[in-house]
């Protein structure tokens, strides 16, 4: 109903959210087409509890691990979530709250994880998303791959991961993923990159 491609959306506020209750965390992964210095996220929550932001490189071949940039953040209070209140906070995440030796680095992969610990039984995801680099200027369209063929570009895979065989100590095991692919208007190069919403597998 909400699906991860709205997250593709250049106008924003097209929301992602999950179809099913008593999911422990939903992933949402950004393949961009080159590194970036990331400077400031602005994110629209929609009834999360918790988000969480890692890194990691793969162009020309890089294995590095992911690292967070991110580490977790409430996003509503228990009271609210049981209540269902203040659920489309906007945040605005800088420098001063990553992790400064990755945030100064460049990458091209991105995941964002999402969870509800306070209400299993709120549907949640995010509102919008936003990445900054350092030189920003203006947002670089994301299109999806039904309205342009693909081409060099950015990948985004959405995966939704069940509760019940996550390893404490692991990323979720995957219950099911769909993998689609994104073109954007211009070159990564120190501009906005802009991505909105989340979809189900």
């Amino acid at each position: 109903e909400y699906p991860a491609s709205n997250l593709l959306k250049p106008n924003g506020f097209a929301k992602w959210q999950i179809n099913d209750q008593n999911i422990e965390k939903a992933i949402v992964e950004f393949r961009l087409p080159q590194c970036v210095q990331i400077s400031r996220i602005d994110l629209g929550n929609n009834s999360s509890g918790i988000v969480e932001i890692l890194v990691k490189r793969t162009a020309a071949g890089d294995s590095s691990e992911l690292k967070n940039l991110l580490p977790a953040v409430t996003l509503m209070s228990p009271g609210d979530a049981k209540s269902n209140k203040n659920c489309n906070k906007v945040v605005i995440f800088g420098n001063e709250k990553f992790v400064s030796t990755v945030a100064s680095e460049k990458w091209d992969f991105i995941r964002v994880v999402c969870s509800q610990p306070f209400n299993k039984n709120l549907r949640y995801g995010l509102s919008f998303i936003k990445f900054y680099s350092p030189e920003s200027v203006k947002p670089a369209i994301i299109e999806d791959e039904e309205e342009d063929p693909i081409k060099p570009g950015a990948l985004f895979r959405a995966s939704k991961a069940a509760s019940s065989s996550t390893p404490p100590a692991a990323p979720p095991p995957v219950k099911s993923t769909e993998t689609k692919k994104v073109t954007s208007s211009k070159p990564m190069a120190g501009v906005v990159f802009s991505l909105s919403g989340y979809q189900n597998p």
